[in-house]
């Protein structure tokens, strides 16, 4: 099938270019914001981690800012190109699949203008998954693929069937035409099989990272002086995306229960205007009368994160459903204990009383009595934390892209390239 590939690398050794698609989720959005998180921190760091290895990457995501901006160089080799398609703003994506056939021709428009000749496409999401199918096999190249999160393995928690059967039977046509599929957990994995019989042949599984030059432990009392907040209190922090799947209202119910005088939940992430689950968990909050114990701080820049994780004495980590969770190893590199919901990838991380804490999900008395655990034993949580903190040198980005590199090698099969590109 790439045969016409072959034969210009063994001639030209050039990198490998990859067109990488993000349909809905720029590398460059406000984390924690709408339908903004892992996936779009995941992209950033994997196509600067790859430019590392000499591989260029071109960046295709839907200009939703309403900019006139085309193209963007975020760093030697990775660029940033906006594709007009659907309205200037964000949309929900499901609502996205209309556009799919604009993006897919703009995608092609700009590659022949600018005469590119990519080796790999490289897709997040099933949205940008089904974009891919259609360039990767117009190209005749190789298309990889990331979901991030499967609705199967979403829904089955929160029990929401509503638009749920087309983007199922969506997944399922990207699973049996990609050529690979990174799954950043082995349950992810096997959700796969669920969906396609054998599919899990085309999987790799290759976990997320962090950048621990980033974050890092210091001085809880520092921390708190730089952002005002009491040395008195214990806080408690969620870092997440404003979503039912995260579980916040049952870190709420758990926090009413527990002897709050001398602690504060911080929630990380949302949005200016609240939507309907934020503003739901505004009114359980005020309900409970617990609006001087309960912050909704709003979307912090990602850089910024490490004070608030360093202010804390607990990061708790609730959702329902997490194909992996990236909260979880901010937390170990910062050295606080972490107590997460015993479900998808959380569990691939956390070994339970060894680096973290794990609890049942979607039971607050189950959390509650666990944050209890870490808050009346510090003996056993700094032993938790010190563990974690020792485990998190498994998960660096640099490794990550190793991985995903050896999966385009091993899919283009030509070792001449990919010691050229190695070489940078």
């Amino acid at each position: 099938m790439y045969n016409n590939f072959l034969q210009k690398i063994q001639n030209n050794q050039e990198s490998i270019k990859v067109a990488m698609i993000s349909m809905h989720a720029s590398p460059i959005s406000e984390l924690g914001g709408y339908k903004s998180g892992g996936m779009n921190l995941y992209v950033k760091e994997i196509a600067f981690r790859l430019a590392k290895l000499g591989v260029k990457v071109d960046i295709y995501t839907r200009n939703d800012v309403d900019n006139s901006i085309e193209t963007l160089e975020l760093g030697p080799n990775v660029r940033l190109i906006y594709i007009n398609a659907g309205p200037k703003k964000k949309l929900d994506p499901l609502d996205l699949t209309e556009h799919i056939e604009q993006f897919v021709s703009e995608v092609q428009n700009y590659k022949n203008f600018e005469k590119i000749k990519y080796d790999i496409v490289h897709s997040h999401y099933y949205l940008s998954g089904l974009i891919g199918m259609d360039v990767a096999k117009s190209w005749s190249i190789p298309h990889v693929t990331m979901f991030h999160t499967l609705e199967l393995a979403k829904n089955i928690p929160i029990k929401n069937k509503s638009k749920s059967n087309l983007r199922i039977k969506l997944e399922k046509r990207v699973i049996q035409e990609v050529d690979k599929i990174i799954c950043a957990s082995s349950h992810e994995k096997d959700i796969i099989d669920t969906y396609v019989r054998r599919a899990s042949k085309k999987v790799n599984i290759i976990p997320l990272a962090v950048d621990t030059n980033v974050f890092h432990p210091n001085d809880m009392y520092l921390s708190r002086k730089k952002l005002g907040i009491d040395k008195n209190y214990k806080i408690l922090l969620c870092v997440s995306r404003i979503d039912p799947v995260k579980g916040i209202d049952i870190l709420i119910k758990s926090f009413a229960e527990l002897d709050n005088e001398s602690l504060k939940l911080m929630i990380i992430g949302g949005y200016k205007a609240p939507n309907p689950y934020q503003a739901k968990l505004l009114r359980l909050v005020k309900q409970l009368k617990l609006e001087e114990k309960i912050h909704f701080i709003g979307a912090i820049p990602h850089g910024d994160l490490v004070k608030y994780y360093n202010s804390s004495d607990l990061v708790v980590v609730p959702s329902l459903y997490e194909s992996f969770g990236l909260v979880t190893l901010e937390g170990f590199a910062t050295k606080k204990p972490v107590i997460a919901s015993n479900v998808g990838g959380l569990a691939s991380i956390i070994d339970n009383e060894v680096n973290g804490i794990l609890f049942e999900p979607n039971n607050f008395t189950d959390l509650r009595d666990k944050i209890n655990l870490i808050l009346n034993n510090k003996l056993f949580s700094d032993q938790i934390a010190k563990q974690a903190f020792l485990d998190v040198n498994k998960y660096s980005w640099d490794t990550t892209a190793n991985h995903v590199f050896k999966v385009y090698e091993n899919l283009l099969s030509v070792s001449n390239k990919v010691q050229t590109a190695s070489s940078y």
